[in-house]
């Protein structure tokens, strides 16, 4: 009866021990979290993202990059190696955080009333922390440099 209770103070002991092993159990892997490529509509993971040539990414997407693609493409693999922590796991928030500069984004009708306010809505529209914060900016900004550019045209041809 003694050996029992003591094996059983022991393992009760050390069960706390198992447990302080495990690192990061609620972040995923950076090669289990898959992303959508554009073109054919593979998957391709993270790591595997950040350590792709420009010339892999064009035979897997199907699409030649320009210039200016491809120095987009070296901007993003840069954004993906530093949200890959060196124990090889994602932290989801700061990637959903980061992705919003770069990715595609939507209509907002906020963003288009701030576009009005020409240099100030964009800058305005920074200040909000929602999920729409990027899609009121680009809205804005798109607002905005229209809004230049008509007024511009406007001017240069007399009709003001």
């Amino acid at each position: 009866m003694k050996t029992i209770l003591l094996c059983l103070l022991v393992q009760a002991l050390f069960l706390p021990l198992y447990a302080a092993v495990n690192p990061s159990p609620g972040l995923p892997r950076a090669s289990m979290v898959m992303v959508q490529l554009p073109g054919k509509g593979g998957l391709i993971s993270l790591a595997g993202f950040s350590a792709i040539s420009a010339r892999k990414y064009e035979r897997l997407t199907g699409q030649e990059l320009s210039l200016l693609q491809k120095i987009g493409f070296k901007i993003g693999q840069r954004q993906i190696k530093k949200l890959i922590n060196k124990d090889g796991t994602v932290d989801m928030e700061k990637l959903k955080k980061k992705a919003g500069f770069f990715g595609r984004w939507k209509w907002h009708w906020g963003g288009f009333a701030l576009g009005f306010l020409i240099i100030l809505g964009p800058l305005i529209a920074l200040f909000f922390r929602d999920e729409y914060k990027w899609d009121r900016f680009w809205t804005a900004m798109n607002v905005t440099s229209v809004l230049i550019l008509a007024a511009s045209i406007f001017i240069y041809s007399g009709l003001l």
